[in-house]
């Protein structure tokens, strides 16, 4: 069978289980590969005694993702110009085996360059007072839209310009990966994940969060 010859050593996006890379025959595509340096996780408790006993707990993450896309497809919302996560193709068989196709998000539609992702934008002044507002657009189109967020570090955020319009897209991180899921499509609870996955982050980007509007503070005094 006919297989994708990935360039595995030269990432557009990296975590701790997956590179991104670009896709070798299709412009404003890339592909998820894991890492096959990713280090072992090791849990103990509740977890620990899952991924012993059930081994594929370990790859939730991945199932809940696809999970998070396949709902939004069966709404009919991912056709959606604002959309607040990158768009899943599907798999495709790569020299690494089969791995996740989709879509590229880039700097601009005329583009083929990868987008900046959050951290690019946290290292240039000029570019902060822009964030309060960008940020509190993506967590208004992640509610609207009913996504759960398990993961919204900085690494996971990329900017595109979509219509003309500056805006943040989520390409990681979405879907409840708890290991014991309560009402996960509760509207309430998707708000609190939200909240809380951006919350914990606003101190690590110098942004002042302000409790009372569950929101990023735009204007500072």
């Amino acid at each position: 069978m006919p297989y994708l010859v990935v360039d595995f050593d030269r990432p557009i996006g990296e975590g701790t289980e997956r590179r991104v890379v670009d896709h070798p025959e299709r412009p404003g595509r890339a592909v998820k590969v894991y890492n096959e340096r990713r280090p072992q996780m090791v849990a103990k408790g509740m977890a620990g005694c899952a991924y012993r006993f059930s081994p594929a707990v370990r790859n939730r993450r991945q199932r809940r993702e696809l999970e998070c896309f396949l709902d939004l497809h069966m709404r009919g919302m991912t056709a959606s110009p604002d959309l607040p996560i990158a768009s899943i193709v599907g798999f495709c068989q790569t020299s690494h085996g089969p791995e996740l196709e989709v879509e590229k998000i880039r700097r601009t539609a005329a583009s083929d360059e990868a987008a900046p992702n959050l951290r690019w934008l946290l290292a240039r002044p000029h570019q902060r007072p822009a964030l309060p507002g960008l940020l509190n657009d993506l967590m208004d189109r992640l509610d609207r839209f009913g996504i759960y967020v398990s993961d919204a570090n900085h690494e996971n955020l990329m900017l595109s310009d979509v219509n003309g319009q500056r805006r943040l897209v989520m390409v990681d991180g979405f879907g409840d990966f708890r290991l014991i899921r309560l009402f996960p499509h509760s509207p309430f609870m998707i708000r609190r994940s939200i909240r809380r996955a951006f919350r914990a982050h606003a101190k690590e980007w110098g942004l002042a969060w302000d409790d009372a509007s569950g929101r990023f503070a735009v204007n500072l005094p």
